[in-house]
């Protein structure tokens, strides 16, 4: 608990001398090293009380909650002046637009989600992973090409390209996992 409130106290300072050295007019190398070091030192307080994996995670999310507490404070939020819409910038609804929308709704959530899952697990069988492994590469490449395959829905002019070749795609990595 010691090393945890000295590791804050050192992220504060260690945040404090960084951010004096870069709003200032006169420039310090001092204060840079004295901001660095404190950080290094923050970092060192969280590994001692929690181990190099935690602490080194503590020591970065501790840094992030401190800038983003000081960028909060020093935030200049101003309003603006409310503008009267003019009738050349209302968005004029089209009902006729609700098919096209829905089915590219179902292209790129269902469609583009179901292919996605099915190409990466047939990448994953495919590595010389264990099963551990491939769970994890799955949880972090599955949204990656779930991404890529909703902006080709997307970006594509017609959306029989994508449909046709997600549904292949998806089509053929389920039937090279299940048969």
């Amino acid at each position: 608990m010691f090393f945890s409130v000295v590791g804050v106290l050192f992220t504060l300072a260690g945040i404090a001398c960084l951010y004096k050295s870069w709003n200032s007019k006169i420039k310090s190398s001092a204060q840079v090293w004295t901001g660095w070091g404190s950080l290094t030192i923050s970092a060192w307080c969280w590994i001692q009380s929690s181990g190099a994996e935690f602490g080194l995670s503590y020591a970065l999310i501790s840094l992030s909650v401190v800038a983003l507490i000081l960028i909060g404070w020093k935030a200049e939020i101003a309003v603006s002046p409310k503008v009267a819409i003019q009738p050349e910038h209302v968005i004029v609804y089209r009902p006729a637009a609700i098919p096209r929308n829905l089915l590219l709704f179902l292209l790129t959530v269902p469609v583009a989600g179901m292919a996605a899952m099915m190409i990466t697990m047939l990448l994953n069988s495919l590595l010389p992973l264990s099963r551990v492994n491939m769970m994890v590469l799955s949880v972090y490449l599955m949204p990656v090409v779930w991404g890529l395959a909703a902006y080709w829905v997307c970006a594509d002019d017609k959306l029989a390209r994508p449909a046709l070749g997600l549904s292949v795609m998806g089509g053929l990595s389920a039937l090279f996992i299940y048969v």
